[in-house]
Order: C-alpha cells, then sequence, then structure tokens
C-alpha cells in the first residue's frame, strides 16, 4: 500500500542503517508505480497506483518515495528535463 505519511517518516529517518530495515517496504512501494517501459517516470505521474487510483495529490510525497529508491540504488534519474525517474 503506498502511504504518505509512512513515506514521509521514513524519508526523514534516512540514516545508512535505517534506511536498511526499510528496504522491503520502500522496493513494495517502489513496485506499485506505474513504471512505463520507456522514458520514465514523473513525480506526477507517480502520485497515482498501477491501477490509476491518486494515493497521494500532493508530488511531494511520490518525490520522496522516488529518492528513498535513489537511495537504495533502486531507482535513477533519467538524464534530461524534466525530471523523470526510472528503475535502476
Amino acid at each position: 500500500m503506498l502511504d504518505a505519511g509512512q513515506i514521509n517518516a521514513m524519508f526523514f529517518d534516512q540514516r545508512a542503517d535505517r534506511l536498511k530495515i526499510h528496504q522491503s517496504v520502500i522496493e513494495g512501494m517502489l513496485s506499485r508505480l506505474p513504471w512505463p517501459v520507456t522514458g520514465g517516470l514523473s513525480a506526477e505521474e507517480a502520485c497515482c497506483d498501477k491501477e490509476g487510483k491518486e494515493w497521494s495529490s500532493y508530488s511531494l510525497f511520490a518525490e520522496r518515495l522516488l529518492e528513498l529508491g535513489i537511495a537504495l540504488g533502486k531507482v535513477r534519474v533519467v538524464p534530461g528535463e524534466p525530471i523523470r525517474y526510472e528503475l535502476a
């Protein structure tokens, strides 16, 4: 389940040892996003899950989830503008 409150708590608890504790939860949340085959995913697109249900009306929470994925080496930024993300 994609939960903005839980993402926020993990985002502000980013010590390396704590990040590993949250890794399976973060990976599970990332797997629920609608990753396109090519072109990457914007933070705005990440506000909806694979089924098209909006889980957050604020892209800030989606960006935080994507940044947690970057910190774990599971997500990378697609070069260019606008900023887009893809699975690593």
